[in-house]
């Protein structure tokens, strides 16, 4: 379950360094009082907390948001003499959730479907195979924790993907030219893309690439058996790394067919909506 505060955009915007206009007195401010009112929620909370940010709270069990309103109303009514207009809201139930670090967490609701939120779980830029092992590790990760190790073997089988796996995507964010860096994934990419189709590379175009052994690489000029599949190897580690779970590989012939090893990586937890807690499967 969640308990979301429905009014928190305003921090967002006075602090942000995106926008023209903020105040960083009424940041303070805002920051200081949802620590508060943040704080004085859980200290109501007969449920176990656990996570806690700007989003919203965690807790395991079912809790009753009314009384929640009740009581903090109650509170800013009597501390600052104001009528409170602070309302939180109740999401779920989410059977189980996977927390790897603020901000970045796996939720599952009732029918399965699973919700991400974060960076370390989102990859839009990425390419079809780092997207693919994402998807397919944390499906078995929350239902199938003894697949596991067919899952993880799977998503190293580079040798049956074909070139579109391997696209990535970049945006160009200033004009070409202004590039501190002549050699930067964004130059590289935009010439090539410039010379191939003779046309001007403007602020704002997204360029899908590939990356070969001999660097970056537009699609139109890929080529599967060029692919640099250590680059790609180390994505879907990355992956691993996300999820807690680790994996090594050797390199046991030139032509990059890899014996992978197994091993126990860092332990992260599943938490589930009745209290309980149950540890992640990982790779012995």
């Amino acid at each position: 379950w969640t308990i979301k505060v429905q009014q928190n955009m305003n921090y967002g915007i006075n602090g942000s360094g995106y926008f023209r206009y903020g105040d960083i007195a009424v940041t303070i401010a805002t920051t200081g009082l949802g620590r508060h009112f943040m704080q004085f929620a859980l200290d109501q909370s007969p449920e176990v907390n656990i996570a806690c940010d700007t989003d919203g709270v965690y807790l395991t069990g079912k809790p009753d948001v009314n009384v929640y309103n009740a009581t903090l109303n109650k509170y800013i009514t009597g501390t600052f003499g104001l009528k409170s207009h602070m309302e939180l809201d109740l999401e779920g139930p989410f059977p189980k959730g996977y927390f790897l670090k603020r901000k970045n967490y796996l939720l599952q609701r009732s029918d399965g479907t699973i919700i991400k939120h974060g960076n370390s779980f989102k990859g839009t830029s990425k390419n079809i195979l780092f997207a693919y092992a994402l998807e397919r590790l944390t499906k078995v990760m929350f239902n199938e924790p003894d697949a596991m190790e067919g899952a993880i073997k799977d998503c190293f089988k580079l040798r049956e993907r074909d070139i579109k796996d391997f696209i990535q995507r970049t945006r160009i964010n200033k004009p070409v030219a202004d590039y501190e860096s002549g050699g930067c994934l964004q130059v590289q990419v935009a010439k090539q893309l410039a010379h191939f189709h003779d046309i001007e590379v403007e602020v704002g175009d997204s360029i899908e690439y590939v990356k070969q052994e001999t660097g970056y690489i537009i699609k139109d000029l890929a080529k599967l058996r060029k692919i640099d599949r250590k680059y790609y190897v180390r994505q879907v580690e990355n992956v691993l790394k996300r999820l807690n779970l680790s994996q090594t590989s050797e390199q046991v012939s030139k032509t990059l067919k890899n014996r992978n090893r197994f091993k126990r990586g860092k332990t992260g937890y599943i938490y589930e909506s009745d209290g309980k807690v149950s540890r992640q499967v990982t790779l012995a």
